[in-house]
C-alpha cells in the first residue's frame, strides 16, 4: 500500500528530474499561467510554446488583454484552433478588469462564473458529487484546476487509505 505522503514525495521527486523546461513554468505570474493553461486545452505543448511566447510578448498583462481588440486576440490565437477559448479569455479579461481590484476572483464560485471556466468545471463537480454521495469518496479530495499557483487548491484533505491499495 502506498501512503499519501510517500506517493507525494515520489511524484515530486519524479517531476524534479523529468519535467520539461517550459516558459510558463519559469513564472509565478497568475496571468501567464492562465494563458498557458487555456492554450494547452486540446492543443499539444509543441504547438503552444511559440504561440505562448508571442502572446506574452504582445499581451504581457491582463490589462493589455482586456484592452486588445478581438481581431488582435484572434490573430495571436491563429493556429491553436477552438477559437471559443480566445473569446472566453477576452471576455473573462473584461470582467476581471472591471473589478475594483482588477484581480482574479479568490472565491471559487466567482471563478466558475468567468467565461470558459464554468463549463470546464461542471463535469468535475458532477462527478465528485456522485462519488461522495455513493461513498466512494468522503470529503477527501484534492482538486487543483490549474497548476502554477493561478488557481488555489480548493480542498486538500487526506485521502482515505483504501484509495491507495
Amino acid at each position: 500500500m502506498i501512503r499519501t505522503p510517500r506517493l507525494a514525495r515520489v511524484l515530486v521527486r519524479w517531476f524534479a528530474t523529468a519535467a520539461r523546461d517550459l516558459p510558463w513554468r519559469r513564472t509565478r505570474n497568475p496571468y501567464a499561467v492562465w494563458i498557458a493553461e487555456v492554450m494547452l486545452q486540446q492543443t499539444t505543448v509543441a504547438a503552444v510554446v511559440p504561440h505562448y511566447t508571442r502572446w506574452m510578448r504582445e499581451l504581457p498583462t491582463l490589462g493589455a488583454l482586456a484592452t486588445a481588440s478581438p481581431e488582435r486576440v484572434y490573430r495571436l490565437w491563429e493556429g491553436l484552433g477552438y477559437y471559443r477559448r480566445a473569446d472566453n479569455l477576452l471576455r473573462a479579461a473584461w470582467i476581471i478588469a472591471a473589478r475594483p481590484d482588477e484581480l482574479f476572483p479568490r472565491r471559487f464560485a466567482e471563478r466558475l462564473a468567468l467565461p470558459g471556466l464554468e463549463s470546464d468545471a461542471a463535469p468535475w463537480r458532477q462527478m465528485l458529487r456522485r462519488a461522495i454521495r455513493r461513498g466512494f469518496l468522503k470529503s477527501s479530495i484534492a482538486l487543483v484546476f490549474l497548476a502554477g499557483g493561478f488557481f488555489v487548491v480548493e480542498a486538500l484533505l487526506r485521502a482515505p487509505r483504501y484509495c491507495w491499495r
